[in-house]
């Protein structure tokens, strides 16, 4: 049976390998969203499109978005954003700037909100990327996430560290 699913993807994407003109025709994000649902769910994730369009999915509990910019469809972006409570915005934004000049392609950036009358502080992880080709995420997806991953274990050792 994963054999067949295989088959399956190959068929549906190879079109976009194959035949060069795929590469050069006008995407629109409805389109590209499509792709990346469908991919997402033949990996086994369970993606849903949230209000603002994006895709949602759940990696080991935690929820990261594929963001697309309706007027730049080559523009992909995969983010993660968490809370952070108990340190100070000095804290965060040096662990921030340690995570991004050690772990490559991902952007760290902290910000404060106000929630429920809260101040909170949020840490959120990204990697953007200009693709010719939206199908070429599919290559790109496994690896995007280890470093989306790879960046928030960094930043939250570096937090617990202090």
């Amino acid at each position: 049976m994963k054999k067949m699913g295989k088959i399956i993807i190959i068929l549906i994407f190879g079109a976009f390998f194959v035949f060069p003109a795929a590469a050069q025709m006008e995407w629109n994000v409805a389109d590209i969203q499509d792709i990346y649902m469908q991919f997402l769910r033949y990996e086994g994730y369970f993606p849903v499109r949230d209000d603002d369009g994006d895709i949602q999915f759940r990696v080991s509990g935690n929820s990261y978005y594929i963001i697309f910019d309706e007027n730049y469809p080559q523009f992909v972006q995969i983010y993660r954003g968490i809370g952070v409570s108990g340190f100070s915005m000095e804290e965060t934004i040096n662990a921030a700037n340690i995570t991004n000049r050690s772990v490559r392609v991902v952007k760290t950036s902290i910000s404060g909100r106000e929630i429920n009358g809260e101040h909170r502080i949020i840490a959120s992880f990204s990697i953007e990327m200009l693709l010719n080709n939206p199908v070429d995420l599919l290559s790109v997806h496994q690896r995007a996430l280890s470093l989306l991953r790879h960046a928030e274990n960094t930043f939250t050792s570096l937090i617990a560290d202090n």
